[in-house]
């Protein structure tokens, strides 16, 4: 019996891979007879449900009741459309456990059907991405702050690619630029709003912190812009960079500071007529 032997040795051994792959990636194996409505998983699966080994009792509506409220009607109609468009059903949803404890979990799985086209069985997996959505919850609510403080800054705050073109500004630039359509500047760089000396200017500028990923940070300086109008402003330039630290374009924040800058030359002037008069004196 060597062969038989060897063969029960290696199933064993494909068993064991099986689950420490199971274990490794929080998966679950289920397979839904849907004429009996009975459901069969393995311990591990049980284990991401909240369910002691061999509690679960196979049967659906058990399994249904771990499952939050608000998700269990998508559920079901993802369900029912792979069952009638015979494609892979694939569905997020969180689950309670007895402790209260909230889960989340992807499940896909496909269908089996008869000779008349009756969908009788779904086998699939289950996985647990708790982990997942809550970093992904961490990042769009970091998003969100991020993007009421763009979009609320006084500050006029843009943002430019590598060759200079805007591909994002905030409500501040294009007030100051009686801009309407919100998206007008996209695309756009500092030769088409600028005339061509101070546009170079700001492109060799810009295109040396990229080189060398050195920022300008509060740069006082005068221009002109809109309308022929001086103004003044405090300049920052930061390189932008993506996940891998490369750096893709630039950020920059201007501050107009036009108002303080007339109040210093107005003490400055009063000063000066000051102490004139009190030389005089």
């Amino acid at each position: 019996i060597s062969e038989k032997k060897k063969a029960e040795l290696t199933l064993k051994d494909s068993e064991k891979m099986l689950k420490t792959a199971l274990d490794a990636g929080q998966l679950g194996i289920w397979d839904w007879d849907m004429v009996s409505g009975k459901i069969k998983w393995e311990s591990h699966h049980e284990r991401l449900f909240g369910f002691k080994e061999g509690e679960f009792d196979g049967r659906f509506e058990t399994f249904e009741k771990r499952i939050h409220p608000d998700d269990i009607a998508g559920l079901k109609v993802q369900v029912e459309k792979a069952k009638k468009e015979q494609t892979e059903y694939s569905c997020e949803y969180r689950i309670i456990w007895p402790d209260g404890t909230l889960r989340w979990i992807a499940g896909n799985g496909r269908c089996q059907y008869d000779n008349t086209g009756q969908a009788v069985r779904m086998l699939g997996t289950v996985q647990d991405i708790t982990e997942r959505k809550l970093a992904e919850d961490k990042l769009e609510h970091e998003r969100n702050l991020l993007l009421t403080l763009f979009s609320h800054i006084p500050d006029e705050v843009y943002v430019k690619d590598k060759d200079g073109r805007l591909i994002a500004y905030n409500k501040s630039v294009a007030e100051y630029w009686d801009m309407k359509n919100e998206n007008g500047f996209i695309g756009k760089t500092d030769f088409d709003l600028f005339d061509k000396r101070k546009a170079q200017e700001y492109f060799d500028e810009e295109q040396q912190i990229m080189q060398t990923g050195r920022p300008i940070i509060n740069l006082e300086r005068q221009c002109v812009a809109k309308k022929d109008k001086p103004r003044w402003v405090l300049t920052t330039k930061v390189p932008l960079k993506d996940n891998h630290g490369n750096i893709t374009g630039i950020v920059g924040i201007n501050r107009d500071i036009t108002e303080r800058k007339r109040t210093e030359e107005a003490l400055q002037t009063n000063e000066t007529r000051f102490r004139e008069l009190f030389n005089h004196m």
